[in-house]
């Protein structure tokens, strides 16, 4: 099986150690929650492409570099790999490709047969989904709801990671029989084996 993962927030706690950069840098005090439909970018008053320049100078830094896995997530990942052909696709910017691919050799060496950079700014170019129909992804580990809802869309399944650490609407309801939700990896293994089984 095909299966794609995203990177912030799905098998990297990226989103605090911004914040720590974020309240050192710019002299902020944010003590960042989310809220319902908001962005982080709208959170911190600024647009998206100046978060995006934010993002960057931040990955340059020690706290990027501090950045670490999520809980099983190393250990999970490498006993699916055996059985399943990994992607990584990201929203990261190709400028800090470099960075990124550092802290996915130091903790998941060899597990990913691509890493994908979509590199959004405000002029997007493709989005996850047209990404996992060209290389034919059967299933992605999404924290981002409306990527999660545009995959399912296209018949793929996805595995939705939904707790107080990832980025969606965790009020709305979500109904959509190709989305599954979860609260950790532990449960991401086990929901695998059984969309391997639907698919037989």
């Amino acid at each position: 099986m095909k299966i794609a993962i995203d990177f912030d927030e799905t098998i990297f706690y990226s989103k605090q150690k911004f914040i720590d950069f974020h309240n050192a840098k710019f002299k902020t005090k944010i003590n960042y929650k989310k809220k319902e439909d908001e962005k982080i970018y709208d959170y911190l008053k600024i647009d998206y492409t100046e978060y995006i320049n934010r993002f960057i100078i931040f990955s340059k830094t020690k706290y990027h570099e501090k950045i670490k896995p999520i809980e099983d997530s190393i250990e999970i990942i490498k006993k699916i790999k055996k059985e399943n052909e990994l992607y990584i696709i990201t929203a990261r910017n190709n400028l800090i490709k470099k960075e990124t691919l550092f802290l996915l050799n130091k903790y998941f060496k060899n597990c990913f047969k691509k890493i994908i950079f979509l590199n959004y700014t405000n002029k997007k170019k493709d989005e996850k989904f047209e990404i996992c129909k060209k290389i034919k992804i059967d299933l992605i580990i999404e924290d981002n709801l409306d990527n999660a809802y545009k995959c399912a869309e296209n018949g793929i399944f996805v595995i939705l990671l939904k707790n107080k650490n990832h980025n969606f609407q965790t009020k709305k309801k979500i109904k959509h029989k190709k989305i599954i939700i979860v609260k950790n990896w532990k449960e991401i293994e086990k929901q695998i084996k059984n969309i391997k089984i639907k698919m037989i």
